[in-house]
């Protein structure tokens, strides 16, 4: 059966059950990311995270990870399928925008923290924010369960998405596949697109904070706010994301000029998550939902993201 939805995803007329994903079978891991979304959606199948396909490259090996049976390997070479490769598009201004909002991130974890203490009592030295100063003075991982860190997005219109990534290094104490990004590569067909890329979130070399986090959420970012967060979700342990559902607007902007001179940009991208599921335009959900910037709560100064029980 994983042959068979292998085969179907990437093109492949026969697919052994011996043959490497990668070396063997040309795919790449924008591939073999929609081979485990198309896989979730079958009740009667197991679901196969990125982290399986690396560790069990072949049909064999990861249904005997997973428990599953195959038939006898085959013989038969597959049948590979070549695809363009796109050109990334990057605008230097992304740069320093990006360090202004990292330097927001950090601001507002402090002034979440003072809210915290002097409103709801609690006890931020043991259990609030640190990623706003403990993180950055300690010089071994903070991993403690009375820990909590917090990081709030919620106003942050994009930036780089290096410099986002670099904000999750500090977050972490494994390096995992943090998103695929490949971009479109038909005008005629806007569900074909390249060749994925990997990219991988690594644990920083100085200070980082690994302890429990709460995310802040809501529908205003883009671009760096949404990678920052889906970047996150590989993390363990994974945040409790709070607030509402992400924009979804995740892709860099392609820029075009028309005859008359004007300008104008387009989402070409796609960005998958770790497990494969892709959340361009419908967004990334919370875990708890709540009021986000609400007339009734500016109005009143108060902000339930904040008032959440620890």
């Amino acid at each position: 059966m994983f042959a068979e939805i292998l085969g179907e995803v990437a093109g492949l007329e026969r697919v052994p059950v011996d043959s490497n994903f990668f070396d063997d079978l040309g795919a790449d891991p924008l591939v073999m990311a929609r081979f485990c979304a198309r896989v979730r959606k079958r009740e009667e199948l197991p679901s196969v995270p990125m982290e399986d396909i690396y560790r069990n490259p072949t049909i064999r090996s990861l249904a005997s990870a997973l428990g599953n049976t195959v038939p006898a390997a085959s013989a038969e070479p597959p049948v590979r399928v070549a695809v363009e490769q796109p050109k990334p598009v990057r605008t230097a201004g992304y740069v320093v925008c990006g360090t202004l909002q990292l330097l927001f991130l950090v601001g507002y974890a402090y002034l979440a923290d003072t809210y915290l203490r002097e409103h709801l009592g609690v006890s931020t030295r043991a259990r609030s924010s640190r990623i706003g100063w403990a993180v950055m003075s300690s010089p071994e991982p903070v991993d403690s369960e009375a820990a909590a860190g917090l990081a709030d997005v919620r106003w942050n219109d994009g930036g780089d998405d290096a410099l986002a990534l670099q904000a999750a290094w500090r977050l972490i104490n494994t390096a995992y596949v943090a998103y695929i990004k490949a971009a479109r590569v038909d005008p005629h067909d806007p569900a074909r697109h390249g060749p994925g890329r990997p990219v991988i979130v690594m644990p920083a070399d100085g200070p980082r904070y690994t302890g429990p986090i709460r995310l802040l959420i809501s529908d205003l970012p883009l671009s760096a706010g949404e990678t920052f967060t889906e970047a996150l979700m590989g993390r363990a342990p994974a945040p409790t994301r709070i607030g509402s559902t992400t924009q979804g607007a995740f892709s860099d902007d392609m820029e075009r000029t028309l005859s008359n001179g004007w300008t104008f940009t387009l989402g070409n991208e796609e960005y998958l998550a770790h497990d494969g599921q892709n959340y361009e335009g419908v967004g990334i959900p919370p875990s708890l939902q709540v009021p986000v910037f609400t007339p009734a709560e500016l109005a009143q100064h108060q902000d339930s993201a904040l008032g959440v029980p620890w």
